[in-house]
């Protein structure tokens, strides 16, 4: 059974084809995950011991400290779903568009789209992550420290994690029970760098978070791409079993997907609706 140039891309390796002519075969070359999208191969049976991660409310002034299945607790879960499925949303649509630019070929346009995919995913894995802090703590605040050491705390958080998943991989492959889609144990035998946490939460900041100068200058995405993504892609890939959708039924998240644009009734404006949000302005 073929499988599809998408399910190829998200597992670590994409096929491409080119021809020379019409009459010519199709050549297909395999793109190994660290010339690509360095995510190495993962699978969904591979279950690794989680700590069920946690939630997270940053740069409000109000620290609540909570207990596990609380009120607060149960709402603080919800978010993170939230932020989790954002997170995954920004993954997927970065596939796309770097599998265009792979059998296209790079375009302006298809590097900012891929670019802003990217660094979205960036934003909502970290904010992701930093919610399961908040809740391993607690406390929807993290931390009650500020400044360095404050960065200290979350960015040690980040590197544990991060090493932790990779040191499993390792030791499952070398137990003989990590399923045979995983990539050769030399990928994971190695030491998270040690920049690692830092460089991710400064490209969260700076590529997306904030309008930065950086960003058109010294921030190259493509080199925190090449050195980082297999570590971003375990840490997103590790949570997908806890946080991502488990059925078809769309979960319900509350007051996010209570949302809605239709007028209410005691708000809504005479004689027909506007036929698009261009409209409301005008109909008012």
């Amino acid at each position: 059974m073929k499988q599809s140039k998408t399910s190829l891309l998200k597992r670590g390796r994409f096929i491409a084809s080119s021809r020379s002519s019409r009459k010519s075969s199709r050549k297909r070359v395999s793109i190994d995950v660290q010339q690509m999208l360095r995510e190495g191969r993962s699978d969904s049976k591979l279950r690794l011991p989680p700590s069920r991660p946690s939630s997270i409310t940053l740069g409000v002034g109000v620290t609540v400290k909570f207990e596990a299945g609380d009120e607060i607790d149960n709402d603080h879960c919800t978010v993170l779903t939230h932020e989790f499925l954002r997170c995954d949303d920004a993954f997927k649509e970065f596939c796309k568009h770097a599998e265009q630019m792979i059998i296209q070929g790079q375009t302006r346009e298809l590097s900012y789209k891929a670019y802003n995919a990217y660094t979205s995913f960036i934003h909502h894995l970290y904010e992701f992550l930093m919610g399961c802090h908040a809740r391993d703590a607690k406390n929807t605040d993290i931390t009650n420290t500020r400044g360095d050491q404050r960065i200290k705390i979350i960015e040690g958080y980040v590197m544990h994690h991060a090493q932790r998943i990779m040191d499993q991989y390792r030791d499952s492959i070398r137990n003989g029970t990590a399923p045979s889609s995983v990539n050769h144990i030399s990928c994971y035998e190695i030491t998270v760098p040690s920049d690692f946490a830092k460089d991710f939460r400064e490209f969260r900041n700076k590529a997306v978070g904030h309008v930065a100068y950086e960003r058109a200058s010294t921030l190259s995405l493509s080199a925190f791409y090449q050195k980082y993504h297999k570590f971003l892609y375990l840490l997103y890939r590790e949570s997908i079993y806890w946080w991502g959708k488990r059925s078809e039924e769309f979960p319900n998240l509350k007051e996010i997907t209570d949302f809605s644009v239709t007028l209410a009734e005691e708000n809504a404006y005479s004689g027909a609706q506007p036929r698009s949000f261009q409209s409301l302005d005008a109909a008012r």
